[in-house]
């Protein structure tokens, strides 16, 4: 920017230079034209600087949001998406489409689990707190 700006005031002493008469039709257009010049430099400027600013404020913002990020979802210790496949699954077979279901052991240790819904399907399944219903356990598998 600062550069368009030292070519405006360049041309403008080439055509104080050239002692161009401001009432002549030709002065008069080129100092307009200067004139104009010089006001687009400062615009750009202007919005120069201003783009500068939100930048840094968007930096910042970035920043901060990262730091809310590690605080409230605990990025770097947790790994979520890891399924430890060590665990026993329970494979249980929908009566009503014969979709294929896994369970984890823990999911129906739970008290007050005793139906859960075919994601398939949607039908509700019945399980006894203690064991597995015997029709629902694919290929004899009783817990």
């Amino acid at each position: 920017m600062r550069d368009l700006s030292q070519k405006v005031s360049y041309l403008q002493g080439l055509a104080e230079g050239m002692e161009l008469e401001s009432t002549s039709k030709e002065g008069k257009v080129i100092t307009k034209m200067l004139d104009l010049l010089e006001d687009i430099a400062d615009e750009f400027k202007a919005v120069h600087m201003y783009q500068e600013e939100t930048e840094e404020y968007l930096e910042a913002m970035d920043e901060d949001l990262a730091d809310l990020e590690v605080e409230f979802y605990d990025d770097e210790d947790d790994d979520d998406d890891e399924y430890d496949f060590d665990e026993e699954l329970i494979e249980v077979q929908c009566p009503n489409c014969g979709e294929t279901i896994y369970f984890d052991d823990e999911y129906l240790d739970e008290d007050d689990m005793d139906e859960v819904p075919c994601p398939n399907c949607g039908e509700t399944l019945y399980f006894d707190n203690d064991d597995l219903l015997e029709d629902y356990v694919e290929d004899g598998d009783d817990e």
